[in-house]
């Protein structure tokens, strides 16, 4: 899966994932997640399955901090870079 891809399918995650919690915002490629209370602790495990799942890869430990999930830019630039290649 190409990073646009994948940016398009996480960007519909968190939107329905934001739906299915009552919360009503415009969701970019550059919106503040955690800042705008889109995503907490609990809905960041929904996340990481997400991208888990998606990219058919493990979300490594040293990726488990909030500054890799700050925004869907920063979520596709960490987990599904341009090349093609998932950050290890």
């Amino acid at each position: 899966m190409d990073s646009n891809q994948f940016e398009e399918r996480l960007l519909t995650f968190i939107r329905k994932l934001c739906a299915e919690n009552n919360i009503t915002a415009d969701i970019g490629r550059d919106t503040a997640l955690f800042e705008n209370r889109l995503i907490n602790s609990m809905r960041i495990i929904d996340l990481m399955g997400f991208i888990e799942s998606e990219l058919s890869m493990e979300v490594p430990e040293d990726k488990l901090t909030m500054n890799f999930f700050r925004t869907p830019r920063t979520i596709v630039e960490t987990f599904c870079p341009a090349s093609g290649e998932a950050a290890a």
